[in-house]
């Protein structure tokens, strides 16, 4: 029912507005009958960024998106995943695609009291890197890769690399050691991305590949970045040379 409310929304579906409802009710009982269980305010939050719904942020990030919806989920299951994903999207592209939105917002759910070291969502930020490189790509801006090289992308990098290096494969997504191998190279630490590489093995998520692609071709993308990381990681492993005598 949300899929279907959404997806009439996005094409101006006369009746989008009645689908929307119903499928608001059947989200208020299903969270009735199980109130722990954050399934039903997911499908909340994600009516209430498919309908547009906007009303400003808290002190924290005070940027234009689907509050009410996500502080709900909030409160039944703190740093949900899927929820700050969805969340970053909505603030992201609300009323036009708005990068600082996704940034400032990646920051505050980062900068959260008592979000734990390992939770998946350190790596919010570089997320909402590529969503301010589509933009600015988008806008034709040729000097757009150099936001990888800035002092605020290496923090976020070095970030993500504490985060992998504190846990497991049972941790790991395909699409988080994605953007976390991605930042690594084009930050210049390809070294640091062999690893991430051989955690990865031949998978790959179709983002951020495609994105930072200059043809789109998201496997080229991975396939390249992979073979430069692999390369770098293997100059580091090699044992030094024997000393030079000194004349």
């Amino acid at each position: 029912a949300v899929e279907r409310a959404c997806r009439a929304a996005a094409n101006d579906v006369p009746q989008a507005h009645v689908l929307g409802r119903r499928a608001a009710e059947l989200c208020a009982e299903a969270a009735a009958a199980s109130p722990g269980d954050p399934v039903p305010y997911l499908g909340r939050l994600a009516l209430a960024a498919g309908f547009d719904e906007r009303v400003e942020g808290p002190e924290s990030c005070p940027v234009p998106g689907p509050w009410h919806a996500f502080r709900d989920l909030w409160r039944v299951d703190p740093a949900n995943r899927e929820g700050c994903h969805r969340m970053l999207a909505a603030v992201g592209t609300a009323a036009g695609p708005s990068p600082a939105a996704a940034q400032l917002f990646a920051a505050s759910i980062v900068g959260s009291v008592g979000l734990s070291g390992l939770s998946p969502l350190q790596l919010l930020p570089l997320y909402a890197l590529v969503i301010a490189y589509e933009y600015r790509k988008a806008q034709r801006d040729a000097l757009a890769h150099l936001m990888w090289s800035t002092d605020a992308a290496r923090t976020e990098m070095a970030r993500g690399w504490n985060w992998f290096t504190s846990t497991s494969k049972d941790d790991w997504l395909v699409v988080d050691l994605s953007h976390l191998a991605h930042a690594l190279v084009a930050g210049g630490r390809s070294d640091l991305a062999a690893d991430v590489f051989q955690a990865l093995g031949p998978y790959g998520a179709t983002k951020p590949w495609a994105s930072v692609s200059s043809t789109g071709d998201a496997v080229e993308e991975f396939t390249r970045a992979r073979t430069t990381a692999l390369s770098a990681g293997a100059r580091r492993r090699e044992p030094p040379g024997p000393p030079r005598a000194v004349p």
